[in-house]
């Protein structure tokens, strides 16, 4: 059986931002990697989408400085996220998406996204 492949978006345009990196990274340490395959996109104070390699770059804000960038497609039968890089972009399946919010800031309901239909879940159980 292959891994189940969760995309964890932090970071995003709001005073908690530093809050929502904090407590992706504590999220991110709790899932076990074993049974799970991470996508980790952050969501710079501009408001870019990019691709964290690592959750220690998370930690040192490295993340940031990511040429990678990344959406999640609103496209419901495909539930995936695009990733550019080098100009070249692919896509890859995510099947559920752990978000602090509408911006990764602020309250969040769990459930199914209503646009891109990916199974989504706030933060409200390490932080808010």
């Amino acid at each position: 059986m292959s891994k189940k492949k969760i995309a964890v978006l932090f970071g995003g345009q709001s005073s908690e931002h530093v809050v929502s990196c904090v407590s992706a990274a504590n999220v991110i340490d709790q899932i076990n990697k074993e049974k799970y395959d991470l996508l980790l996109i952050g969501i710079t104070e501009e408001g870019h989408w990019v691709k964290a390699e690592s959750v220690e770059d998370i930690r040192s804000g490295a993340w940031r400085e990511s040429s990678v960038e990344v959406v999640i497609s609103p496209d419901a039968t495909k539930k995936c996220a695009l990733i550019t890089e080098n100009g070249v972009t692919r896509e890859e399946r995510i099947d559920v998406a752990f978000r602090r919010g509408r911006y990764c800031s602020g309250p969040v309901r769990a459930g199914k996204d209503p646009v891109c239909r990916l199974w989504c879940a706030g933060f409200r159980g390490i932080h808010g």
